[in-house]
């Protein structure tokens, strides 16, 4: 956009641009002010119409309320564990794999192919 001369050299057009911002910024202040009563009166509404009016029965519970189910910890899921300083025989059935010579292959090739990322990433 090509600003003229004229408005550049009597200082015009910084008036102008000062201007449009304030219109901007009174704007969304007033639109926010303005959606903000609009939806405490809309809350407002809603209470007294939750409200039961004159010629309307009070409401009474039959059963009592019940809540609902939440979800429950499945049996597997260890909240805590009991540490000790060694593992039982069942633990270690349970735990421990002896690793195969395939998986101290891949572990090493692994190993080895982080290395190298590592050196090639070096100065």
């Amino acid at each position: 956009m090509r600003i003229p001369e004229s408005l550049k050299k009597k200082g015009l057009f910084p008036l102008v641009i000062s201007a449009l911002i304030a219109l901007f910024v009174f704007g969304g202040l007033s639109a926010a002010i303005v959606g903000s009563i609009r939806s405490g009166s809309a809350q407002k509404a809603q209470e007294v119409s939750a409200l039961p009016s004159a010629g309307e029965a009070p409401l009474f519970l039959q059963n009592p309320l019940i809540p609902p189910e939440q979800p429950g910890i499945p049996d597997d899921y260890l909240l805590y564990r009991e540490r000790s300083s060694a593992w039982s025989n069942k633990e270690v059935d349970r735990w421990f794999i002896v690793p195969d010579s395939n998986m101290l292959r891949e572990l090493h090739e692994a190993n080895d192919k982080m290395i190298s990322d590592l050196l090639r990433a070096a100065p």
